[in-house]
C-alpha cells in the first residue's frame, strides 16, 4: 500500500464488516467527493466522518475508501464502516498513514 501513503490492516471487533463482504473482493479507491456512508440513522458524507474523527486536512485529501467488487463504499478505513453492512462481531479495516506530509 506504499502508493497510497499508508498501510491497511484488519482487526476483529464487536462491530465490523462480515467475512462474506470481504470474500467478494475489495479495493481501495481515492475519494472523488460526494461519497456517503450509512450512519446510525441516515447517510452521512465521508468528509464529515473524516472531520469528526479529527484527521488533519492534508491526510483527509488522500484518505482511501474501501470498496467492494461492484464499487460500493464499504468503509472509511480506521474511521467507520457502513452501518447497513456492519455486523457484530466483524472485521474492522484500519488505515495507518505513513506521514502527514503531502506527496
Amino acid at each position: 500500500m506504499q502508493e497510497w501513503g499508508g498501510t491497511l490492516s484488519w482487526e476483529w471487533r464487536p462491530r465490523g464488516l462480515p467475512a462474506e463482504a470481504l470474500a467478494r473482493g475489495l479495493s481501495l479507491r481515492p475519494r472523488e467527493g460526494g461519497e456517503r456512508l450509512a450512519a446510525g440513522v441516515g447517510r452521512k458524507p465521508v468528509k464529515n466522518f473524516l472531520q469528526e474523527s479529527g484527521i488533519a486536512p492534508p491526510l483527509r485529501e488522500r484518505w482511501p475508501l474501501l470498496c467492494d467488487a461492484d464499487g460500493r463504499v464499504l468503509a472509511l478505513p480506521g474511521v467507520t464502516v457502513d452501518a447497513e453492512l456492519a455486523c457484530g462481531p466483524g472485521w474492522w479495516p484500519l488505515w495507518r498513514p505513513l506521514s502527514a506530509e503531502p506527496r
